[in-house]
């Protein structure tokens, strides 16, 4: 926060979350240049009133809704190896995490491809991702919850030939 120039005056920062009040801190440079740090503990909706000089900010208070990606869970044979041009899926469980937008993409040798995401028609906390990829090789796909990576995120995917995977597995079992 930066209130140098205002002049000289008292900063004042609360937040409110959905249990009330939760700590601030507070760190001054001297120059009018503030630090401002607070940690939700709970997802839901925050809070935060700035005032100087016993009068709010601009656009203060404002209003945050805080997410949390570590609660999502992500599995799934889609997530680590995975058949040429077979169609493959995963799955994503997003139950405890709050509200936040889901996003998902693939990145492999040749740059981005689709991943189609879809809300499971029986379970609104779930949802089924499918793509399809047709070159072999080391591919990633990122999750992200609420704008962050949720546990595992990226996953790294191994994609072979039909062929050479079946005949790799062929072989493993005759030894």
């Amino acid at each position: 926060m930066d209130t140098s120039q205002a002049g000289p005056g008292e900063l004042v920062i609360n937040c409110a979350g959905p249990e009330g009040s939760i700590p601030v801190n507070v760190q001054s440079d001297n120059r009018g240049l503030y630090d401002v740090k607070f940690t939700p503990q709970q997802t839901g909706d925050y809070r935060t009133s700035v005032t100087f000089n016993g009068e709010h900010i601009p656009s203060s208070p404002y209003n945050l809704y805080v997410a949390d990606s570590t609660k999502i869970v992500a599995h799934g044979k889609g997530l680590y190896q995975v058949c040429t041009r077979d169609t493959s899926e995963f799955f994503i469980t997003v139950k405890g995490a709050g509200q936040g937008n889901l996003e998902v993409r693939g990145e492999g040798p040749h740059g981005r491809f689709p991943v189609e995401v879809k809300q499971s028609p029986s379970d609104h906390d779930k949802y089924i991702a499918s793509y399809t990829l047709f070159d072999a090789g080391d591919y990633r796909i990122y999750v992200n919850y609420a704008g962050q990576p949720v546990p595992g995120s990226p996953f790294l995917v191994k994609v072979s030939n039909e062929f050479s995977f079946f005949f790799h597995h062929y072989s493993n079992l005759s030894n």
